[in-house]
């Protein structure tokens, strides 16, 4: 959250060197979601597939390092897989 301690600064400051917390045996990151009603599969599953898309280009990655994700963040972000997250690994 890099963008956030630049426009807050004194406010907030970045934590240097910064690992991921541990929970459960287990390094941990926060990632955002979507939620939809289950009765919308049809709907899920072409949000899902163009979603997928659009995570792997060059756009996604620089709207995520706009709001302060690093590079870092965004390969992480790309190489975890929602069955992953729900199963909880």
């Amino acid at each position: 959250m890099y963008e956030i301690a630049k426009k807050a600064p004194g406010r907030v400051e970045r934590a240097e060197p910064f690992t991921q917390p541990i929970y459960h045996g287990k390094p941990t990151r926060s990632y955002g979601a979507f939620s939809m009603r289950k009765s919308d599969q049809a709907f899920l599953k072409t949000f899902d597939a163009t979603l997928a898309k659009v995570q792997e280009t060059p756009f996604w990655a620089k709207t995520l390092e706009h709001y302060g994700l690093s590079k870092e963040d965004v390969a992480a972000a790309r190489a975890v897989k929602t069955a992953d997250l729900c199963a909880g690994k």
